[in-house]
């Protein structure tokens, strides 16, 4: 019978390695800009220094690939491409969760998915993603990931690196929130709903709050927006 730390083990490497095709997405060359689709303008190109992520990356799925091939005794991977090595890996996942070495398989993918994550990840909207159940500190994730990374450092500079699911960290900040007041635009984004609708609900009376004295800017509160929201929903239901 299967180990249950294994079992989540084997779950943990599975969802590092689901990341990997989004940040690969990030990695695509841009046209410079003013080109457009069609143009023949050459594209800006990838820094050395995620060119080096990305092989570090690549060095580390191919060990563990020829490992579970080698003790497995089951066929390579179709090719030794990062997607490919993913895609093995991936189905052979709960198998390197049982692994004696499991926990450095773990440690070794994480880390090289991390790094070039976060060299992927210095530009665009990021949203948060809640804290970190491991050391505490607010961990942020690019807009339209579903999880994120924690690049908090310990007195050692050593990277947390732990996996925070974004859904699971949003439900904790309205849970944790739901008696906070907030501006409009700073709910708006966390919660599926525009700035201007939560406006206009404060305006119609719907929706309690106050006036910062410092700022001149109403501040609403969080729980009378959901409850607000709730009830749109449950009425166009």
């Amino acid at each position: 019978m299967i180990d249950q730390h294994e079992r989540l083990r084997g779950h943990r490497i599975r969802t590092t390695l689901k990341r990997v095709p989004g940040i690969l997405s990030d990695l695509e060359p841009t046209p410079k800009r003013g080109s457009g689709a069609g143009s023949s303008e050459p594209k800006l190109p990838i820094s050395e220094t995620v060119l080096e992520a990305g092989d570090v990356l690549r060095s580390v799925l191919v060990s563990w690939a020829r490992t579970t091939m080698e003790e497995r005794h089951v066929p390579p991977p179709a090719e030794d491409t990062i997607p490919a090595l993913v895609a093995y890996l991936i189905y052979h996942s709960e198998w390197l969760g049982r692994h004696p070495a499991g926990d450095e398989a773990e440690d070794e993918i994480a880390d090289a998915v991390a790094n070039l994550e976060r060299l992927t990840d210095n530009s665009g909207t990021t949203i948060f993603a809640g804290h970190c159940p491991e050391c505490g500190q607010a961990v942020y994730a690019k807009d339209g990931r579903t999880a994120a990374t924690c690049t908090a450092r310990n007195e050692h500079d050593e990277s947390c690196s732990t996996i925070v699911d974004v859904e699971a960290g949003r439900l904790e900040l309205l849970t944790r929130a739901t008696d906070m007041h907030a501006s409009a635009v700073d709910i708006a984004a966390i919660l599926p709903v525009p700035a201007s609708t939560i406006r206009q609900w404060g305006r119609r009376g719907h929706l309690g709050g106050y006036c910062d004295t410092t700022t001149k800017e109403t501040r609403w509160h969080i729980g009378s927006v959901l409850n607000r929201l709730d009830q749109t929903v449950t009425n166009a239901a």
